[in-house]
């Protein structure tokens, strides 16, 4: 089924035209005026303004950036409200516990997935057990990187798929939608200037250095291309959990699960020092660089367009709820039901 696209679908275009650079410039000019100001700042302040670098300062005044203006985005792609965030399936009959049921499916299929990576990596020796440092308690460590994962996952999957995905999919189709989203979810991981660019002897020219270091030196990163394929394929799956379910909740169960066997293998294992880099199996322990990502990634996206082609149909004779709100009579497309 295809939904058709509209002139709103031009103007959601337009916004993410003008907005994505209109919040790197206003992010990277920020940062800049902070980090100038530091020195002016109690020392306590300064030293925790700059303690991981200006770089970083920069990463976070664009991510700021990135909510102050996110509404004027969902405005343009017609967001309908604080409920229109994908946590409820408004076409649902009774849908009491289905969501928790979907978070736990998925922390469990996260688990299963991303773990069984980071254990095959560890038995073959592409990483080693880390020592923990002095005081360490694994447990709690474990069990903060849970809840700090979980945080993570219910903020970016409400953005990344519970609004931008659900409202482009509305006005463009949820192929282009998903591809969309999926590579910026992608880029976002790779945004940020080089300590050197704030180096410059002006402030416009550290201005302009910093920018253009934003963007030009993503591809510099190790092994970009394949990193950006699976992560972006990995937005991909997450997009087609949240065409299969109708809601984020399945979403955020994986992603959560993925985020603390990341976090759990960095803190217990290392990359083996004396093994290079494998096409294979990567070093990382995201395993972002490695192209058993890769066919893992396309193996569970193959599985959730699949699952969700068999939903019910009125064809079939099982007809599909309608939103709240829609006339009966009008005709029932892929996305009305979110």
């Amino acid at each position: 089924m295809k939904t058709p696209r509209t002139t709103s679908g031009w103007r959601a275009a337009g916004a993410l035209a003008w907005l994505l650079p209109a919040g790197l410039a206003l992010g990277v000019l920020t940062a800049l005026l902070l980090v100038q100001l530091a020195p002016a700042l109690p020392d306590t302040w300064c030293q925790a303004l700059l303690r991981k670098g200006p770089e970083t300062v920069t990463r976070r005044c664009l991510q700021i950036w990135a909510v102050l203006l996110l509404p004027l985005l969902l405005r343009r792609a017609g967001w309908r409200g604080w409920r229109d965030i994908g946590w409820r399936a408004e076409a649902a009959a009774d849908s009491r516990g289905a969501g928790w049921r979907d978070a736990l499916r998925g922390g469990a299929l996260g688990l299963l997935t991303l773990g069984s990576l980071a254990l095959f990596a560890w038995l073959r020796g592409g990483r080693i057990p880390s020592p923990l440092e002095p005081g360490t308690s694994a447990p709690l460590t474990l069990l903060g990187y849970a809840v700090s994962g979980l945080a993570v996952a219910v903020l970016e999957e409400t953005v990344a798929r519970g609004m931008l995905f659900r409202l482009w999919a509305r006005v463009w189709g949820w192929v282009a939608a998903a591809v969309v989203s999926s590579v910026l979810f992608g880029l976002v991981h790779f945004v940020g200037p080089a300590r050197a660019a704030f180096d410059q002897t002006t402030g416009a020219a550290t201005a302009w250095s910093v920018l253009q270091s934003t963007v030009v030196q993503i591809p510099d990163v190790p092994h970009f291309g394949l990193r950006l394929l699976n992560l972006t394929l990995l937005g991909l799956v997450l997009c087609a959990m949240v065409w299969h379910t109708r809601t984020v909740w399945l979403a955020v169960g994986a992603h959560a699960a993925w985020v603390w066997c990341i976090k759990a293998s960095d803190l217990l294992t290392d990359p083996a020092p004396l093994r290079p880099w494998s096409l294979w199996w990567g070093v990382r322990a995201d395993a972002t660089d490695s192209l058993a990502s890769t066919f893992l990634m396309l193996g569970l996206l193959i599985l959730f367009a699949a699952l969700a082609r068999r939903r019910p149909t009125p064809e079939a004779g099982c007809p599909v709820p309608v939103a709240a709100g829609q006339p009966a009579e009008a005709p029932i497309r892929m996305f009305d039901v979110l």
